[in-house]
Order: structure tokens, then sequence, then C-alpha cells
């Protein structure tokens, strides 16, 4: 993505990074990438060998080492954080070349579904550049499919091309 990214700060096992928005407020992010047990893989349809981690995002919660994706932040800057959050998966990708990387949208009270077709509308605008290096497949209800524009997905797989 061409859009402009903050600086992030990656844990030594490039599970974990943070980052500072810089918007209406300041408020630092965390990014982190949680490895899915076997058990959960295996739902997915996957073999039991298959490296899925959870890429999860959210506000740090002061005074912690936690963070919440429950929080709607609103800074003025989604596109940067959303770009921000991509470019922690490619340094990921550094580390774990095998690994598949599955999100979905956090449901905050009342927002049921938002976020992911958030992130679905950015996966659509860059496509062709996420293409280039990583299959998308969307998921619908439980079945996982290659990522079609302008179908109603509940979440995403990111495998990166080798």
């Amino acid at each position: 993505m061409q859009i402009e990214k903050y600086t992030t700060r990656a844990d030594t096992d490039r599970l974990r990074y943070r980052f500072v928005s810089i918007g209406k407020t300041t408020i630092e992010k965390v990014v982190a990438y949680e490895k899915f047990p076997t058990f959960k893989v295996m739902e997915l349809g996957f073999p039991p060998y298959i490296e899925v981690y959870n890429l999860a995002f959210g506000d740090l919660i002061p005074d912690t080492d936690d963070f919440s994706d429950q929080v709607t932040s609103d800074n003025g800057d989604m596109n940067k954080i959303l770009s921000t959050v991509a470019n922690t998966a490619l340094d990921f990708w550094e580390y774990n070349p095998d690994a598949f990387i599955w999100f979905e949208g956090s449901q905050p009270e009342n927002q049921e579904g938002l976020r992911t077709y958030l992130y679905q509308k950015k996966l659509e605008r860059f496509f062709a550049e996420i293409n280039e290096v990583a299959n998308v497949l969307g998921r619908i209800g439980n079945k996982l499919e290659l990522f079609e524009k302008g179908k109603k997905y509940n979440a995403f797989l990111i495998i990166k091309k080798r």
C-alpha cells in the first residue's frame, strides 16, 4: 500500500508490535499475532501442521501490557493505522514465512459486523497491491473461498505467495 504508515516497534519474536497513532489525540496501538491451537486450525479445514495466526490490534490499556480491540478511537487516521497494521504482516512474514494470517473485525456493542465490513472495503480497494504478495480468502458462514469483491465475508485469511 502506498499510504503513509506509522513507525512500529516489534518484540524480538515478531508477535507483537507497537506504534503511536497521532490524530485528534495521541494513542498507543498494539498489533498482536497469536498462533491458533491445532484444533482451531483443523476446524478451518487445514491439516494440523499449518500455522495460522490470528491478527488483532487495538489501543494499549494504560499502565498494562494489554490492549483493547473494543474501543472506537475515531482518531482521524484510520487509513494510516490500517496501512501500518498491513505493514506489520510483511515484517511478521519475514520471520514466519509459512504462517497464514487470520483476521476479522471485533464486535463492539451496537456495531456488529461494522469493522469486518470496513476491513473488507479496504481489501477491495487495495486488492491489486495485496494480491501481488498474498492470496486472500474470505469466509462466508463456515466456508472459505477465494476473495471476490462485492461478496459479504465474516472473516479473512491471508496466505503469503511463494
